[in-house]
């Protein structure tokens, strides 16, 4: 993940890149947690994530909304831009646990 805090303290995620493989096995959420917890440290009180439709990732469309971001914008191509408020969000509960070394 790539993130740029812009100058109105919002994190934009610029790339999020993740194998199919691990799609619906709980690394999607674990990974919004870490950017949200990044994000906090940063003083961010929210986080953007922005879909741009290509021909190959169609089965990530709604990927932000099922991590608890709230859709803002869409565009005509089917793209849209979405927002986590990190006063109220809450991670959702995963088997995988992260540790820092």
């Amino acid at each position: 993940m790539i993130g740029r805090l812009q100058p109105n303290k919002d994190l934009l995620i610029d790339t999020w890149l993740m194998s199919c493989r691990v799609l619906g096995r709980q690394v999607e959420p674990t990974h919004a947690h870490l950017i949200a917890h990044e994000a906090g440290k940063l003083g961010s009180r929210r986080v953007v994530g922005e879909y741009i439709p290509t021909k190959k990732n169609g089965m990530v469309k709604d990927h932000y909304v099922k991590l608890g971001f709230t859709v803002m914008e869409t565009d005509p191509s089917g793209g849209s831009r979405a927002v986590l408020d990190l006063a109220s969000y809450k991670p959702a509960e995963t088997f995988i646990h992260v540790t820092e070394g």
